[in-house]
């Protein structure tokens, strides 16, 4: 003869402590969940902010222009052998021709820096504006930079994308 099929009745009162003692362990992990994220959330949620500003940073960084300088701090006292170079200025010595490489009136100089490799006639005009004005202006590559031309003087940056020759005639004028 087969077994019945009905189980006891004690054998029900234990699968319904059984699932009663599951679910307590249920609902005691969530809680804990919930503290868990209350006590740490803060922290996890700082952690993500300054994760995307780490990105940001970072991003901002590999996207930045290069200019030549337009402040003084970390000059060196030099001066460059002459006005009109072939090869670049130190940006520490650049630095202190901001400060006051204009020797007659002891006034920041202008410099003149152009980014091009086999420009002849793009230096030769410039030449040509920086030998009007021995004293005031130098002239010189700086490959580095991300513009064509730059002009610069102490806190003044001008960036041209090709010659104006009425431009750097102006900004010499009104800064020299």
């Amino acid at each position: 003869m087969a077994k019945s099929q009905k189980s006891s009745p004690t054998e029900g009162k234990k699968q319904a402590k059984a699932q009663r003692r599951e679910a307590r362990r249920r609902a005691r992990r969530k809680r804990q969940a919930r503290v868990w994220l209350k006590k740490r959330g803060w922290y996890l949620g700082g952690l993500i902010v300054a994760g995307l500003f780490g990105y940001g940073v970072y991003t901002a960084t590999l996207n930045a222009k290069v200019y030549p300088p337009t402040g003084i701090a970390g000059h060196v006292e030099q001066f460059p052998p002459q006005h009109i170079l072939t090869v670049p200025i130190d940006e520490a010595v650049q630095k202190h021709l901001l400060e006051h490489g204009n020797q007659q009136a002891n006034r920041p100089a202008i410099l003149i820096q152009y980014n091009c490799r086999d420009c002849p006639e793009l230096v030769a005009k410039l030449t040509s504006i920086a030998r009007r004005y021995p004293d005031a202006v130098y002239l010189a590559p700086y490959p580095k930079m991300d513009a064509r031309i730059a002009l610069t003087t102490l806190g003044k940056l001008e960036v041209l994308t090709d010659f104006d020759r009425e431009r750097v005639i102006k900004f010499i004028e009104t800064y020299r």
